[in-house]
């Protein structure tokens, strides 16, 4: 009677015990997120799981701000390029049905592809990220020019179809959502069904994905709008438009967190591919690739374990799906309203839940905009110098984005003079950027100095080039001056 007395007391100590620790765990997860929330960087559904076990999540924010609707833990959030590894094992599962073969050429498939590329590209090729075709930065203004119009499945390919492949495939890893889209095509080529359908009928319905569906352009219960938090207005905003047709195979899923975590948990028990197509799925081609997810070795301590990762940005909405297939802990994070900081959400997260110290460093613009905005540049760069003697580990003074906030808020705000100081301060921290070159060459272009901006806009592109600098570049050249 006594043993079973104390054989008692023990296991309810240790139940108690446990129970007290995994409180304090959803504490610190709380916590990390809100630091997020607080600084306009997150707002969404977090989910934090350990096999068949959901140890944290919560929703945070407004789902529509027009009309108050908060996030709720069945809200809806597109999932960006989340999609790709759905569509990669809609891919293998085609393969194990004998209706695509890895090395089987998209010309095999696509006939009317253009046969100088279709006959080099394989399955393989799209699925890894290795097939040399472009992807939407390559092309000038593609938001402006691609994404945001309405395309049929075989108008959205003549955007791409015909251009030079930037290597030869399987030479190198370079990221193309255009290799992802081509897929779909091959996949309702081959089966005869939409990729929508395929969806449901492989992936949705055997795992009871009730919440989830392809992106149509209509808007459902409980979906979340997608916002934008604009520092340099201090509100948000809506994200440029993209027709959902662009999505499709590439990034056109919505989702719900719950819906994500049986996803993975459906795929981590190897439901949904044989044991050769699922290891297949998970083995690193180029550039840390394999066949729809990112593969990387993380250290948490002293332990050493793979991570299985994807994550995924649109018109606002940002996800991050994790799996540590060792103890097969997931971590999901799904937002609409896409912030600069809040793609390091999972990884403190990550931290976080295998007891990892986090550093998460405490916000410069924050500290300084108000002196800077009430005070003036010169109080403002006085407080900033005090800082980094005092305080120079809680304050991210390695971000760029913190200072070049405050300049453009400045700017926004009609206080030119002390916008300039701050733009040439930040030039004199950072001289090698080529932000903060373009910077000024944004400041003086809306005072109307032309030489200066050209000046300004000329030196970020030496140091870094792209199509956006090049673009604003060519306005002023284009300006005669008066």
């Amino acid at each position: 009677m006594r043993n079973h007395c104390l054989i008692t007391l023990i296991v309810a100590f240790l139940l108690v015990s446990l129970s007290a620790k995994a409180q304090i765990l959803t504490q610190k997860l709380d916590q990390v997120t809100q630091q997020f929330v607080d600084y306009n960087q997150f707002g969404g559904v977090v989910l934090v799981a350990q096999k068949d076990r959901i140890i944290y999540q919560k929703s945070f924010g407004l789902a529509n701000r027009s009309w108050n609707i908060p996030n709720t833990l069945d809200t809806r959030f597109q999932i960006g390029s989340v999609t790709k590894p759905f569509t990669a094992i809609l891919a293998l599962q085609q393969v194990a049905r004998g209706k695509l073969a890895l090395q089987g050429k998209v010309s095999d498939y696509l006939p009317n592809y253009p046969q100088k590329t279709g006959r080099q590209i394989t399955i393989h090729h799209l699925l890894s990220h290795t097939s040399g075709l472009v992807h939407y930065n390559d092309f000038p203004n593609y938001r402006r020019t691609i994404l945001n119009k309405a395309y049929t499945t075989g108008g959205y390919l003549s955007v791409f179809k015909d251009s030079t492949l930037k290597f030869k495939p399987g030479a190198q890893f370079d990221y193309s959502s255009f290799g992802y889209y081509l897929l779909g095509v091959i996949l309702e080529k081959v089966t005869q069904k939409s990729y929508a359908q395929l969806l449901q009928e492989y992936i949705f319905s055997p795992t009871n994905m009730t919440h989830s569906s392809l992106d149509n352009g209509q808007v459902k219960a409980k979906q979340a709008i997608a916002y934008r938090y604009n520092f340099n207005w201090g509100e948000y905003g809506y994200p440029a438009y993209r027709h959902y047709s662009t999505a499709f195979s590439t990034g056109g899923i919505f989702t719900t967190a719950g819906d994500l975590f049986k996803f993975q948990r459906y795929l981590m028990q190897g439901k949904f591919l044989p044991s050769n197509l699922q290891k297949m799925l998970f083995k690193v081609v180029k550039g840390n690739y394999a066949y729809g997810w990112l593969v990387e070795n993380v250290t948490m301590g002293t332990q050493a374990m793979p991570l299985y990762w994807h994550d995924g940005g649109i018109t606002g909405y940002t996800a991050n799906l994790r799996i540590l297939p060792k103890d097969q802990s997931c971590i999901i994070v799904l937002s609409n309203t896409r912030g600069y900081k809040s793609v390091r959400l999972p990884d403190y997260l990550l931290q976080t839940l295998y007891k990892q110290p986090v550093q998460m460093k405490a916000s410069l613009w924050k500290q300084l905009y108000p002196v800077v905005y009430n005070q003036g540049a010169k109080a403002a760069i006085a407080l900033y110098r005090q800082l980094k003697t005092t305080s120079a580990e809680k304050y991210a003074f390695d971000n760029e984005r913190e200072y070049r906030l405050i300049g453009h808020r400045l700017l926004r705000n009609a206080k030119t003079k002390d916008a300039q100081a701050i733009f040439q301060f930040n030039l004199n921290t950072f001289p090698q950027s080529a932000n903060m070159h373009e910077d000024l060459g944004y400041y003086y272009r809306t005072l109307n100095k032309r030489g200066k901006a050209i000046e300004f806009y000329k030196k970020a592109m030496a140091i870094e080039p792209n199509e956006r600098r090049k673009e604003q570049l060519n306005r002023l050249l284009q300006v005669k001056p008066k």
